[in-house]
């Protein structure tokens, strides 16, 4: 186990064919700076500290909206939402690091998409996301939250 900072975990786990690196992420919420979210970003570079080869899945809470429709390789047809600046943030991410967010591939229905409910159940958000190496992305069969 590699605790990277207090917002970034990766655990090594070894297989028979290949092995899986797990990282756990909690990335800043709207309160915190542009600055900010941009530095966490550059701190995953913890990635680079998997071999090209490895299974790589990365989870957390990335308070991110998505939105709903395939886009490219990292997004599918089952997001939610309409897309926020962190969403953008994000896919920009899955795109340069080959990779795809795996609970947007994943059918399931409209009212299972979502990870946050608002108080008052005003509206509902998907920010907790699964992202995949796009080389194995045909493991996930079906991701939920």
């Amino acid at each position: 186990m590699l605790p990277y900072n207090e917002r970034i975990l990766m655990v090594k786990l070894e297989g028979k064919t290949t092995d899986t690196a797990i990282v756990q992420v909690y990335m800043p919420t709207s309160s915190h700076t542009e600055e900010e979210i941009e530095e966490k970003y550059e701190q995953m570079e913890v990635l680079g500290h998997v071999q090209g080869k490895e299974n790589v899945i990365i989870l957390g809470d990335w308070n991110a909206v998505v939105k709903e429709g395939k886009e490219g390789g990292s997004v599918g047809n089952f997001g939610l939402g309409k897309r926020n600046a962190k969403g953008e943030r994000l896919v920009e991410f899955c795109n340069e690091k080959n990779m795809v967010l795996a609970y947007t591939i994943s059918k399931q229905h409209r009212r299972r998409r979502y990870s946050w409910k608002m108080p008052g159940d005003i509206a509902t958000y998907k920010v907790d996301y699964m992202l995949k190496g796009r080389r194995y992305k045909n493991q996930v069969k079906k991701c939920k939250s």
